[in-house]
């Protein structure tokens, strides 16, 4: 597994200004023709996830699955999951 792209946003949620929008690309690569491990290894890690995540030193308030995309490579030897989440994060006012 490969982390692939990722963005932080500022939300304007509430005035103290702590949250953020995290946008994660997890990439999962196997050598294989066909697609079967790489979708059950996208379906384990949104179900991994799912149970809780902490993100540096702030607050998960919200954690969502946005989707996954299968591909295969050009030549064909490597299957390919892009596993997309997005999540809203607090930090601590000080």
């Amino acid at each position: 597994m490969v982390v692939g792209e990722d963005q932080i946003v500022r939300e304007d949620v509430t005035l103290a200004d702590n949250y953020m929008h995290a946008f994660i690309t997890l990439h999962l690569w196997h050598k294989a023709e066909d697609l079967r491990l790489v979708k059950n290894l996208a379906d384990a890690v949104r179900s991994a996830l799912r149970s809780g995540v902490t993100i540096g030193g702030g607050e998960v308030s919200q954690w969502r699955f946005q989707g996954s995309r299968f591909l295969r490579d050009p030549g064909g030897e490597y299957a390919h999951a892009v596993v997309t989440f997005e999540s809203l994060i607090a930090e601590a006012v000080s």
